[in-house]
């Protein structure tokens, strides 16, 4: 049976700790935003376009970072679920191949020349 390459809980506990703090993040951004347009309505005009431009730039640039980390923890989260899968396919080849290893020492005549029975191949020859 093989060996785990990754801890697939450890790494889910870091992609949800990721996800809490990309969070946090934007609350922090509407918050900041919200911020930035109280302050827009009770500064004079220069600061207030100056402030606009502000938030504007930087909200683009923060909501881009929350939405790639979103989509980086997805990924990160579908590897892990794919590779506890394809554990899970290997352990049961493995099974497989040495039920079938067993059965063809108890039956070799059972079997053609490739190792397959006439079950496995509906009776018909290769």
């Amino acid at each position: 049976m093989s060996t785990w390459d990754i801890a697939p809980e450890q790494a889910r506990a870091v992609i949800r700790a990721t996800g809490v703090t990309a969070g946090a993040y934007a609350k922090a951004r509407t918050n900041c935003a919200k911020n930035l347009d109280d302050a827009h309505s009770v500064a004079g005009p220069i600061l207030a376009r100056a402030l606009g431009d502000f938030s504007t730039n930087h909200n683009t640039r923060i909501s881009s970072v929350i939405n790639q980390t979103t989509r980086l923890l997805q990924a990160a989260g579908s590897v892990v679920d794919n590779y506890v899968q394809g554990d899970e396919a290997m352990a049961a080849a493995a099974q497989r191949s040495v039920e079938r290893s067993r059965e063809y020492a108890q039956h070799p005549a059972m079997y053609d020349r490739f190792g397959e029975s006439a079950a496995m191949t509906g009776g018909l020859p290769r």
